[in-house]
């Protein structure tokens, strides 16, 4: 059985090429579960799954474009230092770990610092990065597709 579309799949992975940039996503080996199609992880990671059968494993390099897009200037916010926190460390290089208004999660990148105020880096920190990870599919959990007529019972 190969991992398709609607398929519940459970992956190991190592992002092999993110160590220049400080950032740690899934470096040592990590764990994902997702469902193929439903787009909860970069696209090219899905692509990578689809076609491989439980235990395969494979090294890819997935293109920017298909990962976490280019890096824009757009992404380059200005704020005055009033409207953070107090104690908050702002130097060049840190990383600043936020919750958005609809309770997601963000990592800011601090761009830049002057007496009154910060330069934040709303890009994804792997933002114009191609990536390499190693993966290995360790489950499929076979969903009901359509034309799929082996969980349907005869009514005769």
């Amino acid at each position: 059985m190969t991992a398709g579309h609607g398929d519940n799949v459970k992956v190991l992975y190592q992002c092999l090429s993110h160590a220049a940039s400080g950032y740690r996503a899934g470096s040592s080996g990590d764990v994902v579960e997702f469902t193929i199609g439903r787009h909860q992880v970069i696209t090219g990671f899905e692509e990578a799954v689809i076609g491989m059968c439980e235990g395969d494993e494979k090294t890819v390099t997935i293109p920017m474009e298909k990962a976490y897009g280019r890096k824009s200037e757009e992404n380059l916010v200005t704020l005055s230092k009033e409207k953070l926190p107090s104690g908050i460390s702002l130097e060049v290089g840190k990383y600043l770990c936020v919750r958005t208004a609809n309770g997601r999660r963000a990592v800011l990148a601090v761009s830049d610092v002057s007496d009154s105020d910060v330069m934040l880096n709303t890009n994804h920190p792997l933002a114009g990065r191609d990536l390499t990870y190693r993966i290995r599919l360790s489950r499929i959990q076979r969903t009901r597709r359509a034309g799929d007529c082996s969980s349907e019972r005869s009514m005769v």
